[in-house]
């Protein structure tokens, strides 16, 4: 059985917001079950991105799991299993998969983690540079 840690930033704000925020961003509590999930073969995060930009323009809808509409969650498992990684459900689900990068070594294909009062919240693929890919919200596309 191959495992994979998928590598996911609690500092994602410092990504958005600029620094000003990453002392705030630092005091998020981490996550402390972490798992590991089984995939069936090597995936590397310019795969993934480049899966996740096939998806540009699919429609947001709150449980949205397919190519036909996906919430951030959906989106990322969709995603992920085109690579053969099951991923939980929720994004509070995914939260609790893999461990977080060092500041400042986020890699394309990592996940970004937002996190409000009850967990993670919401979830993006980082891109490169200051970009990600994400299902948003209501009235809005990937």
């Amino acid at each position: 059985m191959t495992t994979i840690n998928a590598r996911f930033a609690l500092l994602c704000a410092a990504l958005l917001t600029g620094p000003a925020l990453a002392a705030q961003a630092r005091q998020t509590p981490a996550v402390t079950a972490m798992r590991t999930i089984e995939v069936r073969a090597p995936v590397h995060g310019e795969q993934v991105v480049r899966t996740a930009k096939r998806y540009l323009g699919v429609r947001y809808v709150l449980g949205g799991t397919t190519p036909r509409a996906f919430d951030c969650s959906g989106f990322v498992r969709w995603i992920f299993a085109q690579h053969g990684v099951r991923m939980p459900r929720t994004a509070k689900e995914q939260a609790a998969v893999g461990d977080a990068p060092a500041p400042g070594d986020l890699q394309p294909g990592d996940l970004l983690f937002f996190f409000g009062g009850r967990g993670a919240q919401h979830i993006a693929v980082y891109v490169g540079g200051d970009t990600i890919i994400h299902a948003s919200s209501t009235g809005k596309r990937v």
